[in-house]
């Protein structure tokens, strides 16, 4: 049986330069992909800055709706209100045409 051989010192450069190699490689992808991961973040920053900045705007058109119906609501409050006299004064007018200065009869 034979005995296996020590590697030469070559050997040894040989696999070290190689593996030297593969970490640059693997170093040099790692700061790529980091890269990338930084970039998208970046648009993902802005893409949220983005969407803030349109549910803000909603926001504000939401509290102008609300104040567009609570002016409503008063509106239509006292139109309620002078319909309301104006109906009184309609039958208080047909029950007694002469009430309020009418005719004389």
């Amino acid at each position: 049986m034979e005995q296996p051989q020590e590697p030469t010192l070559a050997d040894v450069l040989a696999a070290v330069n190689t593996l030297s190699t593969s970490v640059h490689d693997l170093a040099t992808h790692t700061a790529s992909q980091f890269a990338k991961v930084d970039a998208r973040l970046g648009q993902l920053d802005a893409a949220v800055g983005t969407v803030r900045a349109e549910v803000a705007a909603v926001g504000a058109k939401v509290d102008q709706v609300r104040a567009d119906v609570a002016a409503v609501k008063v509106d239509t409050a006292y139109a309620e209100a002078h319909n309301t006299d104006l109906q009184t004064a309609v039958r208080r007018h047909l029950d007694d045409p002469n009430a309020h200065g009418g005719h004389a009869a």
